[in-house]
């Protein structure tokens, strides 16, 4: 005899007990997730040694015992909250179709940025438990060689179901642990996975941990050097032509004192709006004006930069354009947004040069639009943007900025500028240019071909350049365009050689190889001793949900739930034990399943609402055929958990559906051991049916031996005395007037029935059923304590 011991170190257990829905915590933990957690320990820590095949031994022999028994405490239930939680990766690696800008934004690597992960809604069921302490107990198993193995495992394992479930297990003699769950045949208050002959085999196939991780290391790397190969597209350029000089609304030296400057630049939208209207008077906006009357716009838009800064997006830019919106009548376009952070604020002119702007977003082809900036530098942000809208087909008239160096206006570079930068530097340093960001000279500005002009040499550009870029990146030294093409080639020849047939098969959810039924220990048990009916005792409680009704509706409930289940029999026709016919359809004169109301009764405020159903089988029958039947109408196959489907009515004025009880502490009334504990004195609940019709004036003793011999019919002792009433002695219980009669089967005439108190020499255990009705929910007596006058209250 052994043990395994768990302590949740938390004082709560996190796993799912019905899988990927994961709205309900598993309690106790099933004996398969303990081994798949030993599993996992073995797998993660495996070498090729020694003590690394003796761990592996001791695995495939642990998963070839019987069943464990359980120890384990009750547990309550955290109330489950769903999360929303990132995705950790993109389902199968293959972009999703662009159906806006902000797809595409996404497929070039802007689902990176925190702010923009996609989110799925997760659930995380907790079971907090009484005692954080469980035992998985093998008792009639040594351990023998495997003791160290399996002692070593057990100190790797870390948590068991979720990650933040941890745990700390060992393994101890079994000796003096009183087991709370063992293992049971046929239909079970509880269904558990359990280790199997194969299931580490099993789940070393469908985890393919190694290729999987390898093959997933590869293609990200692969995807990234894609994203980056992407990231070093420059920003298209036009050449500016004869493009007008920007316009200047305020200087540059009392912009920046201005109180409300460094919290605009940080994104304060009230601070920036302040800043504008502080700054731009009459005269900028007349400049304005004359800015369009000379270009001969017909109506344009404006479009601001939306520049992303260190500290935050600049809110300057959208504030300006509000302004001379509302003071032209301009509309000012949103639609045109930054995709990059730059770094530009106090950063010298390499930094500018090496850290260019990227805009995205959508441009209506053929409008004219006018730019709007907070600062002219070098003027390469307004160079991109022009480029941006003009390439998609709009058209730049002109450029607008609060501040910024006064010979910075000018963007459009002289013949006479570009000639000197081409005289310095030589042909090559152009091409050389082109090739790293796309354009020739004529797309630079003005400030920036006069920066380039100022350098003292190409090699100095080379080098300053490439400093500035990774001073912006916070990277090393990254490749040119060049060299990354032929990294991102390098990587998809090593994927495509290592996995030839792509992705490797995918690691599934592990599948229940096996399920077991698990029940109180035997010792609960009713002893075999005490006389009995010809019905078990372990009876199947189905508790209802919906509209309940009250106990004259016991036939209609019964009807119903005698179609659902001859419906739903995985075997057609049913057995006979099930229908109670024979397979030539003769009614069976054995005893076969009855079926029987459970009401809210014997107690002082019970009101005679039926709570639940019962299915009571027949003594003798074999476990392993009554779940054979009634299993996969009463489980679900794949989670082992009760069904939740099952609808007896489903109407506008009854709708009532049906689940198996499984709870540790049901209502009395859903208790099995409420209707079958051992007692002298039974009291019916529903009316008992006789047998024949009863004339004279010794009717009602007639009547009394009647049922008495009922109760031998049933197995019973043959009772000391029976007393017949139209009224239950069991509190809450109708009159028998309510109940509608039987019909006979041959004539269609009514049976009489009424309640009885039934008395024996002797204690019996239940269930009781006796008379005519008695497989239809009729006749179905509880135990009364004597004196009591009501029954057990509660």
């Amino acid at each position: 005899m052994f043990a395994l011991g768990i302590r949740y170190l938390n004082g709560w257990s996190m796993a799912a007990a019905d899988g990927a829905r994961k709205e309900l915590a598993e309690w106790p933990p099933h004996p398969d997730r303990v081994f798949m957690a030993l599993a996992a320990a073995w797998f993660e820590t495996g070498e090729d040694t020694e003590e690394h095949a003796r761990e592996g031994d001791a695995l495939r022999w642990l998963q070839a015992l019987p069943p464990p028994a359980i120890a384990a405490s009750d547990a309550g239930y955290r109330t489950r909250v769903t999360s929303y939680v990132p995705v950790n990766d993109d389902g199968g690696g293959r972009e999703s179709s662009p159906k806006t800008e902000v797809d595409k934004l996404r497929n070039e690597g802007l689902a990176l940025v925190p702010e923009h992960r996609l989110r799925q809604p997760r659930g995380f069921p907790v079971a907090i438990p009484h005692d954080p302490v469980v035992h998985l107990i093998w008792r009639e198993a040594e351990l023998g060689d495997y003791r160290a193995a399996l002692e070593r495992l057990a100190l790797k394992v870390t948590h068991v179901g979720h990650s933040a479930s941890f745990v700390q297990a060992w393994v101890e003699r079994g000796c003096g642990i009183a087991a709370s769950w063992e293992p049971t045949e046929g239909i079970a208050r509880h269904r558990l996975r359990v280790p199997s002959p194969g299931s580490l085999d099993r789940l070393a196939r469908i985890c393919n941990r190694e290729a999987w991780i390898a093959y997933h290391d590869l293609r990200d790397e692969f995807k990234r050097a894609q994203v980056d190969l992407k990231a070093m597209k420059p920003p298209p350029r036009v050449a500016w032509r004869d493009f007008p000089d920007a316009v200047l609304l305020a200087e540059e030296t009392g912009t920046r004192r201005h109180p409300a400057y460094a919290a605009a630049k940080a994104g304060d939208a009230e601070a920036a709006t302040n800043l504008v209207c502080a700054l731009v008077d009459e005269a900028g906006i007349a400049s304005v004006h004359r800015l369009l009357s000379r270009v001969e716009a017909a109506r344009p838009r404006l479009a601001s930069a939306h520049a992303y800064e260190r500290d935050g997006v600049n809110a300057i830019p959208t504030a300006l354009a509000k302004l001379l919106s509302e003071r032209l009548g301009i509309p000012f376009d949103i639609s045109v947004v930054q995709t990059n952070v730059v770094g530009h604020t106090g950063a010298d002119g390499y930094g500018r040069l090496a850290r260019q702007a990227a805009f995205g977003g959508e441009v209506k082809r053929g409008r004219e639009y006018v730019m709007v900036d907070d600062f002219i530098g070098q003027g390469g942000t307004l160079a991109n943007l022009r480029g941006w809208i003009e390439k998609q087909g709009g058209t730049i008239v002109g450029a607008v900025a609060l501040t910024g160096k006064p010979h910075s206006a000018k963007l459009n570079p002289s013949e006479g500028q570009l000639h000197e930068l081409r005289q310095k530097h030589g042909p090559d340093f152009e091409k050389w240019w082109r090739e790293h960001f796309g354009h020739a000279f004529d797309c630079l500005a003005q400030s920036e071909a006069r920066y380039l002009a100022r350098s003292p040499d190409v090699d100095t550009i080379r080098d300053r350049l490439a400093a500035a870029e990774c001073e912006g990146s916070g990277r090393g030294r990254r490749r040119s365009p060049r060299e990354q093409r032929r990294h991102v080639k390098g990587l998809k020849e090593r994927l495509a050689g290592r996995f030839p047939d792509g992705q490797p098969p995918a690691p599934m959810r592990p599948v229940p190889g096996r399920w077991q039924g698990y029940g109180r220990p035997r010792a609960e048990s009713l002893p075999e001793a005490v006389p009995h009916s010809v019905f078990d005792p372990r009876i199947i409680v189905l508790a209802i949900a919906g509209k309940r009704v009250s106990l004259p509706a016991t036939l209609k409930l019964t009807t119903a739930l005698r179609g659902l289940l001859m419906r739903k029999c995985p075997e057609q026709p049913p057995p006979e034990w099930f229908s109670g016919h024979r397979r030539d359809g003769k009614a069976s004169a054995a005893p076969h399943l009855a079926l029987a109301p459970l009401a809210f009764a014997g107690s002082q405020h019970a009101d005679g609402r039926i709570m639940g159903l019962a299915l009571i089988l027949p003594r003798g029958l074999e476990p392993q055929e009554a779940g054979r039947c009634l299993e996969p109408i009463l489980t679900d196959p794949e989670t082992g958990l009760p069904r939740d489907d099952l609808r007896l009515f489903d109407g506008g004025r009854l709708e009532c559906s049906i689940e198996l009880e499984t709870r540790e502490h049901p209502p009395e009334n859903l208790d099995p051991r409420t209707w079958t504990r051992a007692s002298r004195v039974w009291a019916s609940v529903t009316p008992v049916v006789l047998n024949r019709h009863f004339d004279g004036k010794d009717r009602w003793e007639q009547a009394a031996e009647s049922v008495k011999d009922m109760c031998d019919h049933v197995g019973l002792p043959r009772p000391r005395e029976v007393l017949l009433y139209p009224v239950s002695l069991v509190e809450g219980v109708p009159h028998a007037r309510e109940f509608p009669q039987l019909a006979r089967k041959h004539d269609g005439g009514r049976r009489r029935h009424g309640h009885a108190v039934v008395i024996f020499d002797e204690p019996v255990c239940g269930p009781v059923l006796i008379g005519a009705g008695r497989f239809r929910g009729y006749g179905l007596c509880r135990p009364i304590d004597e004196g009591d006058g009501g029954g057990r209250g509660g």
